[in-house]
């Protein structure tokens, strides 16, 4: 299978190079073709054999999402107008897409969120901008085919500066909250057994997959595994979200796991999150 991956950062490494285990993948940067333009894109899909598109890319902002309330602009664009585009010009093409999102349009712990359920903390609600722009690309793309995975709070075993362990570790406030997380391992080796068993190479359908590790764990739960390998997380003092000097309020929310074969043997989140750190600090 030929396979372009649009993104070249933190989650499209990763995912390159578990599906180039069996398949023929190209990774694009945004800096290297703009897939904002419709025609450069559609020109490039057809000199280049494509059997599916997958996006792994958009604005999260440095050092987190609070950066999207003062660029707001560039924040519509990478995760509203360039993933329509794209979404827009496979669907012409009879390309599948498979996007990479964020579960981060829900808040609230009344229930385990499913993937049908409708969002409470997106474009209509007092949200983040990033939350806004995240949900307003589903709404805008809903009659177009293709695959939304979303995911919250990615963590890995590498020392990127987009790893949500890497990310805490460098805080002394920390809000301790139940989240839902995703093992960006274990979410690349799901998405390619979904890939083998041909799930997004469904025609004509729109689908929406929840991919988070399940039992999810407290931030100071999260700080005490990590404590016993690092005195980074040592200090870190519990506060409530209201005295910190937050641009776009969190989303807090515990996501259900879709009902599908290749995500229900995802990991524990505390067994990924073990395996993640003792890769960074051992």
């Amino acid at each position: 299978m030929n396979i372009k991956i649009l993104g070249n950062g933190y989650i499209a490494g990763y995912l390159g190079r578990e599906l180039q285990k069996k398949h023929d993948v190209t990774t694009i940067s945004k800096s290297s073709m703009n897939y904002g333009n419709k025609d450069v894109l559609h020109d490039y899909l057809s000199n280049q054999r494509s059997d599916i598109v997958f996006g792994a890319f958009g604005f999260t902002g440095k050092p987190n999402i609070d950066e999207a309330e003062h660029k707001k602009n560039l924040c519509w664009n990478l995760n509203v107008q360039d993933p329509l585009n794209v979404c827009r010009i496979c669907a012409d093409m009879n390309i599948p897409f498979v996007h990479i999102s964020s579960g981060c349009i829900f808040n609230g712990y009344e229930k385990d969120w499913e993937d049908t359920d409708i969002p409470n903390f997106g474009l209509f609600d007092h949200s983040s901008f990033y939350s806004k722009t995240k949900h307003a690309f589903e709404m805008l793309s809903s009659d177009l085919p293709g695959s939304i995975i979303r995911i919250r709070m990615p963590f890995s075993g590498c020392r990127s500066e987009r790893n949500y362990l890497i990310k805490i570790s460098k805080y002394k406030k920390l809000i301790d909250c139940v989240n839902s997380r995703t093992c960006v391992e274990d979410l690349c080796n799901a998405m390619s057994l979904m890939n083998n068993d041909g799930t997004f190479m469904r025609r004509n359908i729109r689908q929406i997959f929840h991919i988070v590790n399940p039992n999810p764990l407290r931030t100071s739960d999260v700080c005490d595994i990590a404590s016993k390998m690092t005195n980074s997380f040592k200090d870190a003092e519990f506060v409530e979200e209201s005295i910190l000097n937050l641009a776009a309020p969190r989303s807090n929310c515990v996501l259900a796991l879709s009902k599908h074969p290749s995500i229900d043997n995802m990991p524990d989140e505390g067994y990924s999150m073990k395996k993640c750190l003792n890769r960074i600090y051992t």
